[in-house]
């Protein structure tokens, strides 16, 4: 792969038109975005090398970037105080040490939070905007947002992923020393007080928590136990604090890894994330709160690889994501509409770049068209059904048309008239009397008012 396919540009796509602006033309990487409290901006790092990233700011209602940090070193993993007016970040400087540091919103001037010889990571903001937890060296410590008060909370050297209850009372962690005691969550007094173990399983996955909204319930990815060699099967799992009990999701959704709960509580965000070099597309899933209603808003191969990054929007209405090459989208969670505001220097197949303009500040604008294309499925192999996902370069009839090896045609599924943009269909597995068929390949093709597409192959297994 050239080095400037690995380099990584901003766009913004309008999610009613599918018009594209391309918002950056340098050569630069781009990583961990998040929402501001209010939704209307996300910050994010960038440079032209992963160790000399800076901290930037997007306004969504004006692609306008400003740069926040200027600092020697790489600054990543920004999160913002509650209130919107600063980020959190870390920083990491030529001698490995990383530290945190925070910085107003409007930039101005960095006050380093931490001076450590180690490493300080995974900063996070209590919901009352008054401390803020990290890790550092593989314990939980706290200070408050100065940088003062540093208190050890934890130490045994072997926890991640500090998060705060929604009432700012508690943190819960995930605890793995990667020896003899299985992966456990502990939840501490916001002092370290108090400190319990909730929850313990050699199936827990190290991957991060979230609470649910009412401080009730605890969101994590864990290992199905199927064998040595089947390991990377996953579930979703949920830990009720009051009953002290687990509910494992009966998703069937293969390498879930991001969970999130929603601003609402009322449902939760898990993004899949099959094996690198499997070839297979990753998708995001909005499920409710009881497992119930599973909906695939997106699924691209973009996804695999993806390191987390996944969150929603404030109003509950998006979500954001980064993909496999730093690729970010925002994708509307009824629609699954995507606006891609950020994507790798080559183009993706689907943009044609037609005109650019080059204002003073050396942003680049260039508007595009959207081609009709038919991507792969989700799951695949598959049983018993599949998502198809296929975009329209105008309002068009639609019908994905499925065929069996010797071309004959097994189900024929009429999607009506949709508009330009990104679609998805549904397939049951079963031809058009109904009857579930058997395993084996078949190929299908989007047929739209302009002809139909080239057939992708998909395979059914018991």
């Amino acid at each position: 792969i050239p080095p400037e396919a690995l380099l990584h540009q901003i766009y913004i796509v309008n999610a009613a038109d599918q018009q594209i602006i391309r918002v950056t033309d340098e050569a630069l990487f781009y990583e961990t975005p998040i929402w501001s409290p209010d939704g209307q901006e996300i910050a994010f790092a960038a440079g032209a090398d992963r160790r000399e990233l800076d901290i930037y700011i997007l306004r969504l209602d004006d692609p306008k970037i400003t740069q926040v940090t200027d600092e020697r070193g790489a600054e990543f993993l920004a999160t913002w105080s509650p209130d919107g007016e600063h980020i959190a970040f870390v920083s990491i400087v030529d001698d490995g040490e990383a530290d945190i540091s925070r910085v107003a919103r409007d930039g101005g001037k960095i006050v380093q939070l931490t001076d450590h010889p180690g490493k300080d990571r995974f900063p996070a903001w209590s919901p009352d905007g008054n401390q803020i937890a990290f890790i550092r060296n593989g314990d939980v410590y706290l200070m408050d947002v100065n940088g003062n008060r540093q208190a050890q909370l934890t130490f045994d050297g072997s926890n991640l992923f500090p998060a705060w209850s929604p009432d700012s009372s508690q943190i819960a962690y995930l605890y793995d020393d990667g020896n003899g005691d299985p992966p456990a969550i502990f939840i501490m007094d916001s002092d370290g007080q108090n400190s319990v173990k909730v929850y313990e399983s050699w199936e827990l996955e190290k991957q991060g928590l979230s609470w649910s909204p009412d401080g009730k319930k605890l969101i994590y990815i864990r290992i199905q136990d199927q064998g040595q060699r089947q390991r990377t099967r996953r579930q979703v799992g949920i830990f009720d604090l009051e009953s002290q009990t687990e509910e494992i999701s009966a998703l069937e959704v293969e390498f879930p890894r991001w969970a999130q709960w929603s601003p609402s509580g009322e449902r939760y965000i898990l993004l899949a994330v099959p094996p690198f070099r499997s070839g297979r597309p990753g998708g995001i899933f909005v499920v409710n709160r009881d497992g119930t209603d599973r909906k695939l808003v997106f699924s691209a191969a973009d996804i695999n690889g993806s390191k987390g990054g996944l969150s929603w929007s404030p109003d509950e209405q998006h979500l954001l994501f980064g993909g496999e090459n730093g690729d970010l989208f925002i994708v509307d969670v009824e629609t699954g509409q995507r606006r891609v505001f950020m994507s790798s220097a080559h183009s993706p197949d689907w943009i044609d770049s037609s005109q650019a303009v080059r204002p003073e500040d050396k942003l680049i604008v260039t508007w595009g068209e959207t081609k009709s294309q038919l991507f792969q499925n989700y799951p695949n192999p598959f049983n018993p059904d599949t998502w198809i996902p296929y975009q329209l370069g105008k309002d068009s009839a639609a019908t994905v048309i499925i065929y069996s090896l010797m071309g004959e045609v097994i189900r024929a599924l009429a999607l009506g008239h949709k508009e330009s943009g990104y679609h998805i269909a549904h397939w049951d597995g079963r031809d058009d009397s109904g009857q579930p068929l058997a395993s084996g390949i078949y190929f299908y093709v989007l047929r739209t008012n302009d002809g139909s597409s080239d057939a992708k192959k998909m395979a059914l297994i018991e």
